[in-house]
């Protein structure tokens, strides 16, 4: 949260689920890294940081010097940008608004046996589509675990027409999170990477559903058809084939069910890496944008085993 940003323009609380909505409306809209967002192609090219990274970024993969595991890539992404020196102009998006999830952690006691309720921060939200001066949780309202957020400044029936979005915040009531902060594949061995969602046991006995999806850091991800066509030749000729299978779907837990997984495929080939790729999942509501918060994000990193090979050109057109 920074200055400006009229966090508690309005709050929605539904006690029994301990969980608490908070609207930011002048929040300025910014990526799952705290960056601003490309407005390109709409207004000017794209001055930000290109993706896929350059591969040797991969490590600024990991959180500094003790080099333990995070979800987020943050890091990396901020260091190309330091790299770069250049950001994407933030005036499309002044004001865009956002929502922020809490969630009430179980009750502590201090040596002077003091209940504390202290909140957790789960999630910020923000629409698909945001622009300047949407006012975006100006206005926030619980009914159960479906929240309703107003944009009164949207434009996207007419001038300041404003718009109305609705969510089913069970995520957040179940506790969703990825089983860990980094997942792993071993090129040559495995066909892809498992990545394990849980939700917490005390929320088994209802159904829910949530979306995941990857994004290109230092891999470079393609669709079936590219991926298809490459596995249909030999692994020699497996050149500008990209690096895995772009990825996106819904998980639905059923009663009882705490553990869910999907899968990464990864492109197995002769290219020798020097450095360890990296791809980004999310987890979102469904139909929203992803949700902004340590649980709802993780890496999936690639280990090569094409040692005594040469690098590939790596074209992918």
């Amino acid at each position: 949260r920074r200055a400006g940003d009229h966090f508690g323009s309005d709050v929605g609380i539904v006690p029994h689920y301990g969980i608490a909505v908070v609207g930011a409306a002048r929040a300025d809209a910014r990526t799952a890294y705290g960056m601003t967002p490309s407005n390109y192609p709409h207004y000017e090219p794209n001055r930000g940081v290109s993706i896929p990274l350059d591969k040797a970024y991969a490590g600024w993969a990991r959180q500094d010097n003790t080099r333990a595991l995070a979800g987020s890539a943050a890091r990396m992404r901020w260091r190309a940008q330091e790299m770069y020196g250049t950001d994407a102009d933030g005036r499309e998006f002044e004001a865009a608004g956002a929502v922020y999830v809490f969630r009430r952690a179980d009750t502590m006691f201090d040596e002077t046996t003091t209940d504390k309720w202290a909140p957790t921060e789960l999630y910020k939200i923000i629409p698909p589509e945001s622009s300047a001066r949407d006012y975006y949780g100006h206005a926030v309202a619980m009914d159960e675990l479906t929240l309703f957020a107003g944009a009164y400044g949207d434009d996207g029936m007419s001038l300041n027409g404003g718009a109305a979005y609705q969510y089913d915040l069970r995520a957040a009531a179940d506790v969703v999170r990825f089983e860990a902060a980094e997942f792993y594949a071993l090129e040559g061995t495995d066909s892809f990477a498992l990545v394990r969602v849980l939700r917490d046991q005390l929320f088994e006995d209802s159904f829910l559903t949530v979306a995941y999806a990857t994004s290109d850091l230092t891999a470079k991800g393609v669709d079936v058809v590219k991926f298809s066509e490459c596995y249909g030749v030999a692994i020699a000729i497996r050149e500008g084939c990209g690096d895995y299978l772009q990825t996106a779907g819904v998980l639905t837990f059923t009663p009882g069910v705490t553990s869910l997984t999907f899968p990464v495929y990864i492109m197995d080939d002769w290219c020798l890496e020097r450095y360890q790729e990296y791809i980004q999942v999310t987890l979102s509501i469904p139909g929203s944008g992803l949700l902004l918060g340590e649980d709802a994000i993780a890496k999936v990193r690639l280990d090569d085993d094409d040692f005594l090979k040469t690098e590939c050109t790596h074209s992918f057109l």
